[in-house]
């Protein structure tokens, strides 16, 4: 809850940044974390190394490190460097480690996708070549180049404490589950969410949770889960109690 009110807040605030860097159609829905894995070509788990203090959406500039690969295969072309900048001291915000459904708090604003991030953070990243995110129309500055998977609000670059953390763990799931055949995926999904479910580690529970989220198919529209929030945020506020009432 404390995480959908910043982000509403964030929205609130930067209104007018979103507005000229960014919109989407009423009916543009995010797309779930099995969707992400399907659509992205290469997964890849990194370290975050150097990088501009300020962004340009038309060049690759974020240099990492990759730790693991699972998905796809690395450029042949080193080092290996991705869309984004480093944070200023007060956008060096990690990413919540228990969080599996929304993108990291900064996908909120500017550009809707992340694009800072905290110098020395492992950072699981989905990207694809920017030929097949933009076909013909791809611009001159990014042929050759890895742009994020996903689209707007995305989970394309979340930071991760450890290779074995919940995010990393939910990813492989979702990866073999893209691998297979449309309508083998249900029955893949539900026997790995039972199992998790079962298991009596809280991470585990965390992780079959989403497995059932994405069970459930395809996110609502966007403006339809805000408009959503945004009444139960201020039905929340409604029922706070009021500052110095006795």
């Amino acid at each position: 809850m404390r995480r959908t009110a910043f982000i509403l807040r964030l929205l609130v605030t930067m209104s007018a940044t979103l507005a000229a860097a960014c919109s989407v159609t009423d009916d543009y829905r995010v797309p779930t974390n099995l969707e992400l894995a399907a659509d992205a070509d290469l997964i890849v788990l990194a370290r975050v190394e150097s990088g501009p203090t300020d962004f340009n959406f038309q060049k690759a500039a974020l240099v990492v490190t990759p730790i693991e690969v699972l998905k796809g295969s690395l450029p042949a072309v080193k080092p290996l460097t991705l869309m984004g900048m480093i944070a200023e001291p007060r956008f060096a915000v990690k990413s919540d480690p228990v969080q599996l459904e929304q993108a990291h708090p900064l996908s909120y604003i500017g550009g809707c996708i992340r694009y800072m991030f905290v110098k020395g953070s492992t950072v699981l990243f989905f990207v694809k070549p920017a030929a097949k995110a933009y076909g013909a129309d791809v611009p001159a500055e990014l042929k050759g180049t890895l742009v994020p998977a996903g689209g707007a609000f995305s989970r394309w670059a979340e930071d991760v404490p450890s290779a074995d953390a919940p995010w990393v763990r939910a990813t492989k799931i979702y990866i073999r589950a893209a691998l297979l055949p449309k309508n083998q995926q249900h029955a893949f999904l539900a026997s790995q969410r039972d199992v998790l479910l079962k298991a009596p580690d809280p991470y585990s529970k965390l992780i079959g949770a989403d497995v059932d989220r994405q069970l459930a198919g395809p996110n609502k529209p966007w403006n339809e889960l805000m408009e959503e929030e945004i009444k139960r945020m201020e039905q929340r506020e409604k029922q706070a109690p009021k500052a110095g009432r006795s």
